[in-house]
């Protein structure tokens, strides 16, 4: 499988992201792409967590239980988000390893409660070593909610994504599935045809030459 991501082109503050993408359009584009062969929302924001004497602004990325899959990314320790906790928003995390060797440097974080934003949240896993990307974003220093939870709890909105991910069922496809995308979400935007996009489609060769520049 090949990942696809979807952001929106206008860019917001981290601790007030533009949810320009919309629900609909998301389940618009799953249901009617046949090259899709996985899809999840995304959210992306900053957040405090705080933990015993430790407190910290990191990134938090909202994801549904296909977003581990489609960006090829295992749970080293627990377990990960699940169809009932994104149904639920329910308040529990995910946190990458940089975070859990700053909090918890000599015990399993797994099981343990930190506050975000305020509020108590479960640690319910521990995402495997990702690394530093090219242009030196520390993919470690993340932690990982319910989409549902970061826009229901977190925001209080009802709808609103930052991003949205697919897999493809087959790589060749790609121009292909990326026209029906683009298709699609011009459609639902009710964009004029003389309009440019408000949003950007990336596959994953692009995210790669855009982190390298």
């Amino acid at each position: 499988t090949d990942p696809k991501a979807l952001q929106p082109r206008n860019k917001n503050s981290l601790t007030l992201p533009n949810l320009s993408l919309k629900m609909s359009e998301y389940e618009a584009i799953l249901h009617e792409t046949p090259g899709i062969a996985l899809g999840s929302p995304g959210i992306f924001t900053r957040v405090q967590i705080v933990y015993e004497s430790h407190n910290r602004i990191v990134s938090c990325v909202g994801a549904s239980e296909h977003m581990l899959e489609i960006r090829n990314w295992n749970v080293q320790e627990g377990s990960g988000i699940t169809p009932h906790d994104t149904v639920g928003a329910k308040k529990v995390v995910l946190i990458g390893q940089t975070i859990a060797k700053d909090l918890f440097p000599d015990d399993s974080p797994v099981g343990k409660t930190i506050r975000i934003n305020k509020v108590p949240y479960e640690i319910v896993g521990l995402l495997a070593e990702k690394g530093r990307r090219a242009d030196g974003f520390d993919e470690d220093d993340v932690i990982m909610c319910p989409y549902t939870t970061i826009q229901k709890r977190m925001l209080s909105v009802n709808d609103g994504l930052t991003s949205m991910l697919f897999s493809l069922k087959d790589r060749s496809t790609m121009s292909q599935t990326t026209e029906t995308i683009r298709s699609i979400l011009r459609h639902k935007k009710k964009l004029a045809a003389d309009a440019d996009d408000t949003f950007t489609i990336f596959n994953q060769d692009e995210i790669a030459k855009t982190s390298e520049a």
